[in-house]
């Protein structure tokens, strides 16, 4: 009966440890492609309204984005240097929502730079920001899909067969 549990036991855990990987890479693209809209939705109102950018920054984002853009809203709105503003914000959407933590160093950096950058330039020097930073996000998601195809299943069936050599072993 113990032996039994314990195969379990092993099973259950391997499988979930593939699946929480397999996870993780489909965090990032969600998260990569949540971003990319929401710079497009910046890009539109910049353009096409005269608010100031807390409130801007208030208006975009998704159900999903929206922890990221909000906390970013609010420390901009309390007078905060956008660039520690945006620090802060990312901080405290990693704390809230997992997605956030999933990003690479690279992808975290180029979107600090353009945050960094926001309300320092004319309009037109803005608009070209945004064109390089979605061409950056663009690259990053696909390959965050072409990672998510290729070991997406890969880390979930491993996760599996380890689970069964571990069961068979313990058996």
């Amino acid at each position: 009966m113990g032996k039994a549990l314990l195969m379990i036991c092993v099973f259950s855990c391997c499988t979930l440890t593939g699946l929480m990987v397999a996870t993780k890479l489909r965090l990032r693209y969600d998260c990569l492609l949540g971003l990319l809209n929401s710079l497009r939705q910046l890009r539109a109102k910049m353009e096409y309204s005269a608010l100031p950018l807390f409130e801007i920054v208030k208006r975009i984002g998704d159900a999903r984005t929206s922890v990221l853009w909000d906390s970013f809203s609010l420390q901009l709105e309390k007078g905060d240097a956008v660039a520690e503003a945006w620090k802060r914000a990312v901080h405290d959407a990693s704390s809230k929502e997992e997605m956030f933590g999933t990003l690479k160093e690279k992808e975290s950096d180029a979107l600090s730079d353009f945050i960094s950058s926001l309300g320092k330039h004319d309009l037109a020097t803005q608009r070209k920001a945004i064109n390089v930073i979605e061409l950056q996000l663009q690259e990053c998601l696909d390959e965050a899909k072409s990672e998510l195809s290729k070991k997406g299943k890969l880390y979930s069936s491993i996760g599996m067969l380890c689970g069964i050599c571990g069961a068979i072993l313990i058996w």
